[in-house]
Parts: C-alpha cells; structure tokens; sequence
C-alpha cells in the first residue's frame, strides 16, 4: 500500500508538470522593510524574483534603484537573466527600480496595468522598456500569470505561480484588499490550492478586529501558509503568526522561500 501511494504521488507530481505547474518555485525576497540576511539594505518598498519552471519574474522593483541592483546582486541575480517583469500598481516605492533594471535588460517585457498614470509610461518610453498594458487576466510564461487588474481604490495586479501542490499568489501592498485579490485568484485558477500567499498586506492602521476578520476570510479560502512582508504592519504580522503556527514564513530583503 505505501509503495503504491509514493507511485500516485509521482505520478501526480509528473502530471503536474506536464499541464505547466512547476515541480518547484524559488522565491527571492529582494527589497523589504527589514532585512533578513547580513550585507543587504532594508527601505521602505517591495520587491521579489520567482524563480519557477525555467522562467524568472521579477516582481516589483522597490522604491530605490541603488538599493534594488544592490540587493539583487547581493543575491546573485542577473537582471538579464530575468525573463519578465510584472510591477503591481504605481506607486514609487513598487516601480522604483524598474527603470534602471530596463537598462540592463532590453528584452524582458514589463506588464504594467493599463490605467497606470501617463507619467509611468513616459518615463517607460524614455527607457525604451517593453511594456505590455494589463487590464484582464493573462498568462505571461508557463504556469505563470497576472490576475488583471483587481479594482480598488488603487487597483492592484497579482502574480499567480502554479507548482505542484498548490498555487503562490504574490501580492505588491493588498490595497484592493487581500481576502479580496486571493478571492479573484481562487476565481480564476479554482482547482487550485493556495498553497502560499506573500508580499505586502497594508494592515498597518488596522484595528485588531479588521485583521482578525481579514484573517476569517484568507482561512476559509484555504490558505495554506502565508509571508507577510513590507506594509502589512507589526500588529498584523504577530495576529498572522499566531493564526498560521508552522505555516507562518519570514520575510525580509535576502530570505528565500522553496515551495515544493
């Protein structure tokens, strides 16, 4: 019997490489408020690279482009080794970098979403960048993709990463809400687990309540586990670990995450 269950596990896992999940994501936290690792630098911002399936996306780019090249060095990262780039909503401390990382890499295209002021476009164009306009959802490598924009008061993308055992969903700052933004990933991908939710969750002038609700919300979706990272706040970060236990994960400029 245990011979045969470790066959139907492999043969699920091989299954699901062959329909575009990865057997294996790494991802690399590169720009947050804190750092996890000694020789990098913490500020205010948000920014992470996927590794999944043979492609690399960089997922916003922090607020300072010295920090960000340094940081991704750091991690020995090539910024031509980057095959797409998705930025989640305009604000600086997300897209700071990504025009200097242009620089060094003219052929990964950038998924901006379509509304994004006309400033950020002109300041695309005077780099020659790639820009792709997102407005719905769409796969931009394989098992790899962007939830479209999410309405809100600031409309935000995602990025959706199919592995194995579940789909990653990274979030920039969780403005539209982030049950919310989960909820249109659930939507759009629904046999899949989440298997981990990570990056910015904006909580910081939250009531415990507000959390605690939000908290009801992410764990009636099935969240597996979660990586609160830049401006989700202390007071979120601690109710977060108390409700995940073991599947609470550390962020921080530097940390790498595997998910199996």
């Amino acid at each position: 019997m245990q011979a045969m269950a470790r066959l139907t596990r492999i043969l699920a896992t091989f299954a699901a490489v062959a329909i575009g999940a990865a057997a294996q994501i790494e991802i690399f936290i590169v720009y947050d408020n804190t750092a996890a690792e000694p020789g990098f630098i913490e500020d205010w911002g948000f920014s992470a690279v996927v590794s999944s399936g043979g492609s690399k996306i960089l997922f916003d780019s922090g607020a300072d482009p010295d920090v960000f090249m340094r940081n991704l060095r750091r991690l020995d990262i090539d910024p031509a080794s980057i095959t797409a780039a998705v930025i989640s909503h305009h604000h600086a401390d997300h897209r700071g970098g990504i025009f200097r990382f242009t620089l060094k890499n003219r052929s990964a295209p950038v998924y901006f979403l379509d509304s994004f002021p006309g400033e950020v476009f002109d300041l695309a164009r005077a780099v020659a960048m790639r820009v792709q306009r997102v407005k719905a959802p769409q796969e931009i490598a394989p098992g790899i993709f962007t939830t479209g924009e999410i309405p809100g008061r600031i409309p935000e993308q995602a990025l959706v990463v199919k592995s194995s055992s579940g789909m990653v969903i990274l979030i920039g700052c969780g403005h539209p809400g982030v049950a919310k933004m989960v909820e249109a990933a659930a939507r759009q991908h629904p046999s899949e687990r989440i298997r981990l939710l990570l990056g910015g969750f904006h909580m910081m002038r939250w009531s415990e309540e507000q959390i605690q609700a939000e908290i009801e919300r992410l764990k009636a979706l099935g969240v597996e586990q979660v990586a609160p990272a830049h401006c989700t706040g202390e007071r979120a970060k601690r109710l977060f670990r108390r409700a995940w236990g073991p599947g609470y994960l550390a962020c921080g400029a530097g940390r790498r995450i595997v998910v199996r």
